[in-house]
């Protein structure tokens, strides 16, 4: 009777939560409502297929089309670049689709995560070639057996959605994937790589933090076993004077450079997500190959292998979903810190710091 009654009030209890989180997701999709069934009244809705209509039949022009394009991302300012960027991509395909069943081939599933697809969805086909080859190390992976992937394979943007999801599928429990028809949030499953490699983390912080932490935790692991002559070789290479840095101790050096952003964390993270490729695929990332990587390769890359290592070996005490999702977790967090940079239109340089008004290499406004 204890337990009927017990399972009752956590019944009640999870209905409660369960419409709280209702109540909290209708007041904030409110003003998405349409009027009439399929927006028949809703104006929206009329304009935007208007159009699309319009561009369907050629009647706008690519300057004009471009400038649709970017009112509209602008309607509801993105967060970032990465969702900027994304959006470009969406409504590019569905300005210029020839009708609404073209649309729909441009995506091969509805299921989406806010932290996960619009990253993937922006990358190039070799980025994502190492997160094919990382999910085909395991044999209940099932993105190879998909028609997407038969159809169009290496082009792996054409089913980056495919990927994303099926990523999450790793991170979770078969039973509850099921129950839930998909995977965990790419969130949870950040954290938990997290906690495996013992990264510090705090609730409700971005994942960008989360994976800098994951990125820190192991170059301070490889920090641990440098010489001294490689640790001081590895400050000047970064412009820190020894003396802001202790040659014995590299807590917080890492997570300093990391949330000051610059191509000194991009290069860093390159260098780890590189060594991962090196030891699960034994080749390193092709489309890191002109990156300077080549004046840290002879200081990181012995003391990174080396902890990449101690973290494998938890990776196959763990279970062998941690061998998908540990290196991927890692590639993921370099094509986020990849496409949250932005570019000089006047003399191409690639900024990786999206926070800057003035190129620092010619001086133009961006």
């Amino acid at each position: 009777m204890k337990q009927i009654k017990k399972y009752l009030k956590d019944k009640t209890a999870k209905e409660r939560q369960r419409n709280r989180r209702k109540k909290l997701k209708d007041a904030d999709m409110s003003i998405m409502y349409v009027r009439g069934k399929g927006g028949y009244f809703d104006e929206r809705v009329r304009v935007a297929l208007g159009i699309q209509l319009i561009a369907e039949e050629g009647r706008v022009s690519e300057d004009i089309m471009d400038q649709i394009v970017e009112a509209s991302i602008n309607s509801i300012p993105p967060d970032n670049q990465i969702d900027r960027l994304f959006l470009q991509k969406i409504i590019s395909i569905y300005l210029s689709a020839k009708n609404e069943s073209e649309v729909n081939k441009s995506k091969n599933t509805d299921i989406f995560d806010r932290d996960l697809n619009p990253v993937l969805e922006i990358a190039t086909s070799e980025e994502l070639d190492v997160l094919v080859e990382y999910q085909q190390k395991k044999f209940s992976e099932s993105l190879t057996a998909s028609k997407p992937y038969k159809m169009y394979a290496p082009d792996h943007n054409k089913y980056a959605d495919l990927i994303a999801s099926e990523l999450r599928d790793f991170g979770g429990n078969t039973l509850l994937n099921v129950y839930r028809g998909e995977g965990p949030p790419w969130y949870e499953v950040t954290c938990d790589v997290a906690k495996k490699v013992k990264a510090p983390i705090k609730k409700g912080q971005p994942i960008e933090a989360i994976e800098n932490s994951i990125l820190s935790t192991i170059l301070e692991e490889a920090w641990e076993k440098m010489s001294k002559d490689e640790r001081k070789q590895l400050l000047d290479s970064l412009d820190i004077p020894h003396k802001a840095a202790s040659v014995g101790a590299a807590a917080g050096l890492f997570q300093t450079i990391f949330k000051a952003g610059g191509y000194n964390s991009y290069e860093l993270a390159i260098m780890v997500a590189s060594q991962f490729a090196t030891k699960v695929l034994g080749r390193e990332l092709s489309f890191a190959a002109n990156v300077a990587l080549t004046r840290w390769a002879s200081i990181l890359t012995g003391p990174l292998a080396m902890a990449i290592t101690s973290i494998w070996t938890i990776a196959d005490l763990a279970g062998p979903s941690y061998q998908v999702t540990i290196p991927s977790v890692i590639h993921v967090s370099l094509l986020r810190k990849k496409y949250s940079s932005i570019y000089c239109m006047n003399c191409e340089a690639t900024l990786v710091d999206s926070s800057f008004k003035f190129c620092p290499e010619c001086g133009c406004e961006l």
